[in-house]
């Protein structure tokens, strides 16, 4: 008679797809956090009892110091995009799969500047992953002296700290390339938070992608890098270079996607249309552009597997600092490719767009 299989422990990601829920709503439940039903935690106990789910796990995890923080944006989180489900929902279960236990916390940029602290500090977590938004003397002088830290997708030009992102440097490279390619030259730039090595980086990959076509950059494409990257500064920054330009302008390269939102929205109020007169192409592939109209072609940046790298990153740090050891900070740098949509086209020779005398007609010449 062969051996019986080895019993698997029960996850909280079992518990979840039983329920139908995500992981985010199973850690909640059991660990008595708000940001559930009284209704679903008590569903969410009842089926891990049922399971077998070892329920004394919670309290030797925190006295063990294998709770992990995640804090994120929570402007960012406002914005809806259900891609940042996904992206804690695995965090959560990539830390679960090395006996660690992710909390989640949300503080907006004003309360990080006030010096507050996310709530799973009490928790006694070994080190956090931060998400974007948060400023340098945040992440160093209130988080940073208190916990091993992991940067989620951007680091700072002063600091040197660990990091997960993407290769933007090269991303931004074959986004312009692209756009060259489809016969556009005068090719704008609309970008912001240059206090991250990110932007930075994608506005060095335009200038490389331009100098390596021979293209001659021209200063009045280039817009002046707005304080926050959302749709509102695309499209101010847009109705600038339209204006600057009187509409001379082939395509336009967008640092992120909420700017490429205003973008498109500034050049169809000034009666051009895209992709024909003006091509447009964004940075990340949040996951509603491709509802926009038209949808946007952009990068695809993977943030699901950064924060999987990150939570691996950050077990790495703190299982060195129970050791008593140091680690040399490293920066982690995933891949990204370009997603086709319906905002680029290829140039018809001999045409160009320019804005008539008229605000909200545009023809072409």
């Amino acid at each position: 008679m062969s051996p019986s299989p080895t019993k698997r422990n029960v996850t909280m990601r079992d518990i979840a797809e039983t329920l139908g829920i995500s992981v985010s709503a199973v850690s909640l439940s059991l660990n008595n956090k708000p940001g559930v039903t009284d209704e679903l935690r008590r569903r969410v106990v009842d089926e891990a009892r049922r399971k077998g789910y070892p329920m004394n796990k919670l309290q030797e995890r925190r006295s063990n110091g294998s709770d992990l923080g995640f804090l994120i944006n929570r402007e960012y989180l406002r914005g809806g995009d259900p891609v940042y489900a996904r992206i804690l929902s695995e965090a959560q279960a990539e830390a679960e799969r090395r006996g660690y236990h992710l909390l989640i916390g949300a503080l907006s940029p004003a309360e990080a500047r006030a010096g507050k602290l996310p709530q799973f500090f009490n928790n006694g977590v070994s080190g956090v992953i931060v998400d974007d938004g948060f400023d340098e003397a945040y992440v160093l002088r209130t988080l940073h002296e208190r916990a091993p830290v992991v940067l989620f997708g951007y680091d700072f030009i002063d600091a040197s700290l660990d990091s997960v992102r993407s290769d933007d440097l090269s991303g931004a490279a074959t986004a312009v390339r692209y756009l060259i390619e489809h016969g556009r030259r005068r090719i704008g730039l609309v970008w912001a938070l240059p206090n991250h090595f990110n932007i930075i980086r994608r506005r060095h990959g335009y200038l490389i992608a331009l100098e390596q076509a021979g293209i001659r950059l021209d200063p009045r494409l280039e817009s002046a890098p707005a304080a926050i990257s959302d749709a509102d500064s695309g499209f101010r920054a847009t109705q600038e270079l339209l204006e600057r330009t009187g509409g001379r302008l082939d395509a336009v390269f967008c640092v992120t996607d909420p700017l490429a939102t205003g973008c498109l929205r500034a050049i169809h109020e000034s009666g051009l249309t895209v992709p024909e007169d003006i091509s447009v192409i964004g940075y990340d592939d949040m996951s509603w552009v491709c509802h926009l109209t038209p949808p946007l072609t952009t990068m695809h940046v993977p943030s699901v597997e950064m924060g999987q790298r990150a939570v691996q990153r950050l077990i790495s740090l703190a299982e060195s600092r129970r050791r008593g050891e140091t680690e040399d900070p490293v920066a982690i740098q995933m891949p990204v490719h370009l997603v086709v949509r319906g905002s680029v086209s290829r140039k018809r020779r001999g045409a160009g767009a320019v804005l008539s005398a008229h605000p909200g007609t545009g023809k072409e010449v």
